[in-house]
């Protein structure tokens, strides 16, 4: 497959590619060169648990799919304290634990002191 870079896109090449006044189908590299698509090389994602998007540049006659990290937002103070509520308590077992706190009052103590 061939491509070209249009505002770091990737556009596909047309089949069949329009040259001049006639239609060709090919896959020869070179005369795809000369239309100014080229074969994508890419460069594996990076395996360190951050967030990359991917960035496209020309480098000798081929087109290089790399990779750029991107800043997450972060975390909303709210979302942070349900995640670690999550970590110890499913949503059925606070529901649970929240609608018999007059009959299990002990294990609802247990609940409240840890989220709190």
């Amino acid at each position: 497959m061939f491509y070209k870079i249009v505002d770091n896109k990737i556009i596909k090449a047309p089949s069949p590619l329009i040259i001049g006044d006639q239609y060709v189908i090919t896959r020869n590299e070179q005369i795809h060169n000369e239309q100014g698509y080229y074969k994508i090389l890419e460069l594996p994602y990076p395996d360190d648990n951050k967030q990359y998007e991917p960035i496209y540049y020309m480098q000798d006659n081929k087109i290089i799919r790399d990779w750029k990290q991107i800043e997450l937002p972060p975390i909303p103070y709210e979302d942070r304290v349900v995640n670690r509520i999550r970590e110890r308590y499913n949503i059925n077992q606070e529901l649970a634990i929240l609608r018999q706190r007059d009959v299990k009052f002990d294990e609802w103590m247990e609940y409240n002191n840890y989220v709190e």
